[in-house]
């Protein structure tokens, strides 16, 4: 079963990739349903930043290439501010349909509110930032 599972999955991601939604293909495989593997993270009952006890929610599974919407300065502050703000699992390139049903869209993670509030506070912060900078990039494109 292992075995075959894994070849299915090396197949199945030979075929797909890591490609946006309208490239993906569809694999069908003959097993049980997969679940996503949720990182250890992610299922820890305490934060290891905050001491805080955390809860469980279900959070939405993120598929395809992760992207950097926010930039290195963000993927680095989750992991030193906000490590258990978990607003998605990632779950790789491949979404697979297993005897109908399609890879999880959703899976439950504990997170830590207090890394939340952070999360919020910190994009908040660096949105304005960005904001003031493209305010002001294009003041001076203007002036030339």
């Amino acid at each position: 079963m292992r075995i075959a599972l894994a070849l299915a999955i090396v197949s199945g991601a030979l075929t797909v990739g890591c490609a946006d939604e309208e490239t993906f293909e569809r694999v069908e495989l003959d097993l049980e349903l997969l679940h996503v593997y949720a990182p250890e993270g992610a299922k820890s009952p305490v934060c290891q930043l905050h001491g805080q006890v955390r809860t469980n929610t279900m959070v939405p599974v993120a598929y395809g290439f992760p992207t950097q919407q926010h930039g290195p300065d963000y993927v680095e502050a989750t992991r030193t501010q906000f490590p258990n703000s978990w607003n998605s699992i990632p779950a790789g390139c491949v979404v697979i349909i297993v005897n109908g049903k399609s890879s999880p869209t959703q899976v439950v993670a504990s997170v830590c509110l207090h890394c939340r509030q952070a999360e919020e506070k910190w994009l908040s912060q660096h949105e304005k930032s960005r904001l003031n900078n493209t305010l002001h990039q294009s003041l001076d494109d203007s002036r030339r």
